[in-house]
């Protein structure tokens, strides 16, 4: 399960710079992005950070990359043995469903290839086991928690939903964290 204490702020990721030139009308338009990078499978928190980063970047207010380029380019901020997995797993997915509707399921498949198929069942047992460490305080655990609810969408078993789709049952998991 991805932990309540973090183990490497975002502030610590290295970055990549994406370039994106698109038309729009007779106005050729370039927009710049840096975004995290994730060189290796060793930490999957920050590998799902990154995808969840590289989804939202792709918007049309930021990056504005869409369906099968979404796909494709996510390789940009995937580094090594990740890159060639990505490569390989995209090739089998056929054009028709790399849609942004897809993107995170098909993100969801992917990591299958390095967590197991009950992610999403273990990371909620987690939650329901766990409390909060002495030395967290409350906003971080807080912020922590939504973080990681978040981010669940993309592990394996979720659904594309998050553990907690409220915020009443946010206020519940945190007020669990404390006893």
């Amino acid at each position: 399960p991805i932990p309540l204490k973090e183990l490497l702020r975002l502030e610590d990721y290295s970055t990549t710079r994406i370039i994106n030139t698109y038309k729009v009308g007779s106005d050729t338009v370039t927009k710049k992005q840096d975004l995290p990078f994730c060189p290796d499978a060793t930490d999957i928190e920050r590998l799902i950070r990154v995808l969840d980063t590289w989804n939202n970047a792709c918007r049309t207010q930021q990056l504005n990359i869409d369906d099968t380029a979404r796909h494709s380019r996510a390789r940009e901020v995937l580094g090594g043995d990740i890159q060639a997995t990505w490569d390989s797993h995209i090739s089998k997915i056929a054009a028709v469903d790399q849609t942004n509707a897809k993107f995170i399921s098909n993100c969801q498949s992917f990591l299958l290839n390095f967590l197991p198929s009950n992610s999403y069942l273990v990371q909620d047992e987690y939650f329901r086991n766990t409390t909060k460490p002495f030395n967290l305080s409350c906003f971080a655990a807080a912020s922590r928690l939504r973080l990681i609810n978040n981010l669940t969408v993309y592990l394996p078993g979720s659904g594309n939903k998050p553990l907690y789709d409220t915020e009443t049952q946010m206020k519940n998991a945190f007020y669990k964290l404390m006893l």
